[in-house]
């Protein structure tokens, strides 16, 4: 191909059988192929991008599940301890009765969560 010649790129569509239409770009690309490829673009994004805030927000929520239960878990061994426990500014510990002692937290949607356990006596 010389320096002076033009690529040419054809596009087919097919409108019924046996009858076509063919469009010719001197540019190499046209407005058509952009137009495709950045809708394809924008609606992968836009099937992604929310999945991965539902995964980070999903992430976060079971790592305050798992500090409330470690600091449930440590207030039942400071209770067969004889040990007080300063209460976490996060986590509220509290016993219901003699047996039974709850931890409540609040969540990133401001819902309140309780994870509760039955102690058996000393």
């Amino acid at each position: 191909m010389s320096p002076t010649r033009k690529a040419h790129i054809r596009l087919c569509f097919i409108l019924e059988k046996g009858a076509f239409i063919t469009v010719r770009s001197d540019r190499g690309t046209t407005l058509l192929e952009m137009l495709v490829a950045l809708n394809l673009l924008m609606g992968l994004c836009m099937v992604v991008f929310p999945q991965i805030i539902i995964v980070l927000r999903e992430r976060e929520h079971v790592k305050q599940h798992y500090y409330a239960y470690a600091a449930l878990r440590n207030e039942v061994s400071a209770h067969y301890q004889n040990v007080s426990m300063i209460q976490e500014k996060q986590y509220r510990i509290f016993w219901d009765d003699k047996q039974k002692v709850c931890v409540k937290w609040g969540d990133l949607q401001a819902r309140e969560r309780k994870i509760c356990t039955y102690v058996s006596q000393r």
